[in-house]
């Protein structure tokens, strides 16, 4: 995908690298265990993000802010689709940007983020919330 502007207010899809969203899935699903113990149901369905085959994930990002994101995911199953969203604030853009102006090297600079699977493996859809659920 090419790495151009992309437009506040617009849906995209993500269409490549959904292994990679599935790794940072799994991040805030081991930061949450840890912070709380009991699952909501968007952290059960997160956990189950993580699981599905790529192939079985649809995931849909609105960036609204420099580090903020409106997540969708719908999986698809045996018994139909279920969906599921959240914000995600971009920490990892955030430190990147941070160490970035102190000129520091870091290992915050080998992880993926958010912003860099929005910007890089996304295309714009036109997309209702409402129709996805």
């Amino acid at each position: 995908m090419k790495k151009n502007k992309k437009n506040v207010s617009a849906w995209f899809q993500l269409v490549e690298n959904k292994t990679d969203f599935k790794m940072i899935v799994h991040q805030i699903n081991k930061y949450y265990s840890f912070t709380n113990p009991k699952n909501s149901p968007c952290q059960d369905f997160r956990e189950e993000v993580v699981l599905t085959e790529n192939d079985n994930l649809d995931i849909f990002i609105k960036r609204f802010g420099e580090f903020e994101f409106f997540i969708g995911v719908k999986i698809y199953t045996k018994r139909g689709s279920k969906f599921d969203s959240w914000i995600h604030i971009d920490g990892v853009s955030q430190e990147q940007k941070l160490m970035k102006e102190k000129n520091e090297n870091h290992p915050i600079f080998d992880r993926i983020s958010m912003t860099k699977l929005f910007e890089n493996h996304c295309k714009k859809i036109d997309f209702d919330l409402e129709m996805a659920v």
